[in-house]
Order: C-alpha cells, then sequence, then structure tokens
C-alpha cells in the first residue's frame, strides 16, 4: 500500500493520535514500554583451551576420536556460571572449541606494491577444533563431528555468522519472573514467563508440541492415512547426498513439478531463500537414519533456542529471544489442532472473529502461501496430485487455540524478523508442518515477529487496525 492512499494516511493518523492520546492518559505509557522491553545483557567467560595439544600436522591432517581423547570438560560444565540456559552456539566453546574472528586480506591489483589503502578486506569466522585443525565452514564441521564421533556436538550448535555472540545472554529481571516454564518441561530448554507490566497471570494455555487431530472423521482419517504411508530414506551418511536420500529427492522432485517456483535453500539445517509454495520432505521417525545427526531433520525437533514469554504493552503476550539468532536460523514449529476448514468457518459464526484469532490456514496445493487465516475464499489450483486424492477431501486448517507452542504467541509485524515455510514428512499435501526461520540477525532480547499475511480488504465489513509501529506499517490487517 503507498504511503500517498488517502485511507493508509488517514489510518497512520489513527494511529499516531491513539498513541498521543494514551500518553496523555497515562503519563507512565513510556515508561511503561520501556519497562517491558527492559532486559539485561551478560557475557559468559569463554572457556581458554591453550593447553590442548596440537595433534596435527602436515603428514597427519586426518581427524578420529583420538582428536578429543584429551578434552577434560566434566568440572568445567559444572562451573555455576554455567548453570543457566546459554545459547546453542556456546555449547561447542565448552567442548574445546575456539571460535575466532579473522580478516582475510585481499589484493585487488595483485602487486605485491599495492598501497595499503587499496587494499580490500573481508572478516570470517573460523573455529579451531580441541585438536587444533581448522574448520572454516560448514561442510567441514560436518565431516569433524562425523570423523571423531562426538555425540555432545551437532552442526546447529555452530554458526559462521559474524554478528552473532554466543557468549551473550539476555535475562529478565527475576522479580517479574511469574513462571519459570511455561513448556512445563516438554521442549528442551525453559521458557520464562515475564510480566513486568501488571498482575496479569500467565495465559491458561494448554502447551503442546506438534499436531493434534479433532474429533472430526476427516481429520481422523487423514492422521491414519498419514501414519501409514510415510515413505523413508536409507541413508547411513546422515542424508548429506541429494542423489541418494529418498527424503530429499521427494524435496527436489515436487519442487521442480513448477518450473516457477524456485528451489527450496534449505541447506545444513537452515533457510536463506525460498518458495512459499512448496514443500521440503523432510526425515520421519521410519527412516534410518541417524535422528541426531541427520541433516534434514530440523522443524520437528524440540525448541533449543532461550526465549521467554512476556507481556506487551499493547499487543498482549509476545516472546523474544534471550541469545543471538542468525538469519537463516529454525526458531520452532507453529503447533497446534487440526481442523477441517468447515468447522473452522462454523466455529467463526458461532463465537465470532476472534475465534480465527489463532488459525493458520494449511494451503500447501494452493499457491497462496502460509498465514493467519483472514477467512477469505480460497482460489485453488490442481497443478500437481499427490498420494492423496484432492477431489472431495476435506480442507484442514490448523488452530492452536485449544493448545499449542509458544508460537501462538508471536506477534505480527509489517517488518518482521521472521518467515513461514512449509516442510513435510508424509505424503498429505493438507498437513505440512508451518515452521518459522529467522529472516535476519536477531539480537538478544528482541522481539519475534512474523507476517500474518492477511490481506486487507478480504472479509467485508471488517477492519483490523496493524499495531506493530514498525517504520514500514501498512496501517491494517484486515
Amino acid at each position: 500500500m503507498s504511503s500517498a492512499n488517502p485511507e493508509f494516511m488517514r489510518i497512520k493518523q489513527s494511529l499516531h493520535d491513539f498513541v498521543i492520546l494514551a500518553n496523555e492518559a497515562e503519563p507512565d505509557a513510556i515508561e511503561n514500554i520501556e519497562k517491558v522491553n527492559k532486559v539485561e545483557i551478560i557475557e559468559l567467560p569463554i572457556p581458554d583451551w591453550s593447553h590442548l595439544p596440537i595433534k596435527h600436522s602436515f603428514n597427519n591432517c586426518y581427524c578420529s576420536p583420538d582428536c578429543i581423547a584429551d578434552l577434560n570438560n566434566e568440572k568445567l560444565l559444572l562451573r555455576p556460571e554455567y548453570q543457566v540456559q546459554y545459547s546453542p552456539y556456546f555449547k561447542p566453546l565448552l567442548y574445546g572449541f575456539v571460535r575466532k574472528e579473522f580478516v582475510m586480506v585481499f589484493d585487488e591489483k595483485k602487486d605485491s606494491k599495492t598501497l595499503f589503502t587499496e587494499l580490500s578486506f573481508d572478516k570470517t569466522i573460523i573455529y579451531q577444533a580441541p585438536c587444533g585443525i581448522r574448520l572454516g565452514q560448514m561442510e567441514n564441521v560436518v565431516d569433524y563431528l562425523k570423523s571423531t564421533k562426538i555425540d555432545t556436538l551437532s552442526i546447529e550448535n555452530f554458526t559462521f555468522s559474524l554478528d552473532v555472540r554466543p557468549q551473550v545472554l539476555a535475562f529478565s529481571d527475576k522479580k517479574h519472573v511469574i513462571c519459570e516454564d511455561f513448556s512445563l518441561g516438554k521442549e528442551d530448554v525453559k521458557i520464562p514467563v515475564v510480566n513486568a507490566l501488571n498482575n496479569e497471570e500467565k495465559p491458561n494455555y494448554d502447551y503442546r508440541l506438534g499436531y493434534y487431530p479433532s474429533d472430526e472423521p476427516e481429520v481422523l482419517e487423514a492422521f491414519e492415512k498419514m501414519n501409514n504411508s510415510r515413505s523413508c530414506c536409507s541413508c547411513t551418511d546422515n542424508c548429506l547426498d541429494y542423489n541418494i536420500c529418498e527424503c530429499k529427492k521427494n524435496s527436489t522432485k515436487k519442487q521442480l513439478l513448477n518450473s516457477t517456483n524456485k528451489l527450496m535453500r534449505y541447506k545444513l539445517k537452515t533457510i536463506l531463500k525460498s518458495s512459499t509454495k512448496d514443500a521440503s520432505f523432510v526425515c520421519n521417525e521410519h527412516c534410518k537414519c541417524s535422528k541426531t545427526r541427520c541433516l534434514n531433520r530440523v522443524v520437528h525437533n524440540k525448541i533449543n533456542i532461550p526465549m521467554e514469554l512476556f507481556k506487551t504493552v499493547n499487543k498482549g503476550w509476545g516472546a523474544r529471544t534471550l541469545v543471538d539468532l542468525p538469519r537463516g536460523l529454525f526458531v520452532c514449529a507453529y503447533t497446534g489442532q487440526i481442523i477441517t476448514d468447515k468447522r473452522s468457518i462454523e466455529q467463526i459464526k458461532a463465537f465470532g472473529p476472534d475465534a480465527d484469532k489463532y488459525y493458520c490456514w494449511l494451503n500447501l496445493d494452493d499457491g497462496i502461501g502460509p498465514r493467519k487465516s483472514d477467512t477469505s475464499i480460497r482460489n485453488l489450483d490442481d497443478e500437481e496430485e499427490t498420494l492423496i486424492d484432492r477431489e472431495n477431501t476435506a480442507r484442514f486448517t490448523l488452530d492452536a487455540k485449544p493448545g499449542g507452542n509458544i508460537a501462538a504467541f508471536f506477534n505480527h509485524s509489517c517488518d518482521p524478523n521472521m518467515q513461514v515455510r512449509y516442510f513435510t514428512n508424509n505424503h498429505d499435501a493438507r498437513l505440512p508442518t508451518v515452521a518459522l526461520f529467522t529472516t535476519c540477525y536477531v539480537q538478544a532480547g528482541q522481539e519475534l515477529f512474523w507476517d500474518y499475511g492477511y490481506e486487507v480488504g478480504t472479509v467485508e465489513g471488517r477492519i483490523v487496525l496493524c499495531s506493530c509501529m514498525s517504520p514500514k506499517c501498512r496501517g491494517r490487517l484486515l
């Protein structure tokens, strides 16, 4: 929507007036905003591994389990300063790895007499392994973990992002923590609930992992077929080879069927560029690959990023990361109950517009992409058939209101730091996994947002103003 649009300007002005009135009516409004957004930042001490012997020479550059034989970190892990939920990227630093920032110098003229001012510089991250060998890219990390058989680390613990500070940790004042773990131990990390604004208690919410079916026959039948018709791979190499892994071949085959779409760049458990329309096929529990080492498993994993649920001033509850996150990182999946589109419409008619507050359309076949519900009528296409017959079959909606995970509390922003992408580990295109990935570097303490994807004007008579207040705010959601 252009900023010159009169309606847009009217809505922006109304939002501005709302903020002014709120500040006049409540002098502490600005103070409240600062209060709820306040976090303390600490830096954990980085261990010194200079005493570890260098085991490699020019004639011995092959790594093996012997490379980590001298690593003795049992006492280190018990130190009080490390009894916190630190960044997953800090973990290698506790296991003998050193993360260094190097400056690469390039001579543009390839002339040794080139002046210093004519040289170009480029920074890069290098990991020095416990044995002394240097790892300059993620493929090197994959090979090293495989060769040394380290079972305490995975590639999810490594990042070559220059922005990320593994030792940094944000936390809220303990006096404002009203719950130690919103997930009740169901995630790999605790999710504290923080309210620095008022006396409101934590949300009364059934925290659940994954999808679960409603009592509708169509949904129960789909779940039964899904569980009985899953294909799987027989990989033993952590699913590295696209030409061998059956699951990865399923992804490529599906995406190539639509030549107008770019292939999803889902590599080494990160995503940098993709189309929202197609889904990558990931490994499932029936696959023979390692559940911890497979490079084609991530979106069905539990949350391992320290984050907290906190009370905002004007958007209800929100969630923020407590550690630095690189671009392209999987944050979590959007979980909840699967219902038919028919029931979703019935609930809206029965309980009003707020009934769709936690809806997420599962439009894998529709060419629209994942989004929150706007109750609009969708245009279906039939470009491709799946193993599930699409004719005369129920369409599904994901409803997180009965129960789900922290993703239900991620707020909307017109300038988000996360994006939604589809993944699947079955052959029913109606039941993909809706996964959230970072679109940029996210600093510790920042709130996590995604664009709900509403389309203004799709619901006649319904207007919902946007409260994200970002510089790119479109003014309206509906």
